[in-house]
């Protein structure tokens, strides 16, 4: 079984995201479908914003394909 995205250390994703391996989408979309999965018993958020969430990593991916700098954490 694959390790999901949302299950691997800061590090790790970004050394991802860095080497293009994923996307800022990606890891979005995994961490979206945990808090779907387990966010009625854990109750860990107030407000789901999903939206918001799709649309900043949409921006962050579109921003490292222009192969300007990004901040070490962006996508995490």
């Amino acid at each position: 079984m694959t390790e999901a995205l949302c299950d691997l250390t800061g590090s790790e994703l970004a050394t991802k995201i860095a080497g293009g391996e994923v996307s800022a989408t990606e890891v979005v979309e995994s961490s979206l479908e945990r808090i779907e999965a387990v966010d009625d018993e854990v109750h860990a958020f107030l407000t789901r914003t999903p939206e918001v969430a799709r649309e900043r990593a949409a921006e962050l991916d579109a921003h490292r394909g222009t192969g300007a700098p990004q901040h070490p954490v962006a996508g995490i």
